[in-house]
């Protein structure tokens, strides 16, 4: 199977600074995700999953790229003729920054993944699902981050051999 999916999101982060005053810093993301996996059964199938990310924080001058590879374990729990389906998904993926705010830092990723996908015909479908992400941040000159996300993601899927 090949595919990928893709999202787009805006975030507003308030912070409270040691003089009790509170700062606010707003944000937009990118992120497309190709991917390419193998059915090792009828409904199960592993994979590897890209991400390419984009960020850039209002106020700063410099916008955050990075790329991450990671492994990916789905299962679809009907049978693969049905035009409807329900999947689950699990990944974990190491990121990297590549631009000069972020070049120092690195990532991993643990996500959980659960959806439908509607089949056009036999082969390609488009996919609805609900997300869950753990991001570790790791950078060299300052403190680790950890950050939950929760998002609704939309793609496509190409099952080169579905019956």
């Amino acid at each position: 199977m090949v595919g990928g999916s893709g999202s787009f999101s805006t975030s507003t982060f308030t912070s409270e600074n040691t003089d009790g005053t509170e700062s606010k810093q707003k944000g937009t993301s990118l992120r497309i995700s190709p991917n390419l996996g193998f059915f090792i059964s009828d409904r199960f199938a592993v994979g590897l999953d890209l991400s390419l990310n984009f960020a850039n924080s209002e106020g700063r001058d410099n916008s955050n790229w990075a790329i991450g590879l990671g492994p990916f374990v789905r299962y679809y729990f009907l049978p693969e003729d049905k035009l409807i389906n329900i999947f689950s998904q699990a990944k974990f993926r190491i990121n990297n920054g590549l631009s000069e705010i972020n070049r120092d830092s690195k990532s991993s990723t643990y996500g959980l993944s659960a959806g439908g996908v509607i089949f056009f015909n036999s082969s390609v479908g488009l996919e609805l699902s609900l997300n869950y992400e753990d991001i570790t941040v790791k950078r060299a000159n300052s403190n680790n981050r950890n950050t939950d996300i929760f998002f609704v993601g939309l793609g496509f899927q190409i099952h080169l051999e579905k019956r």
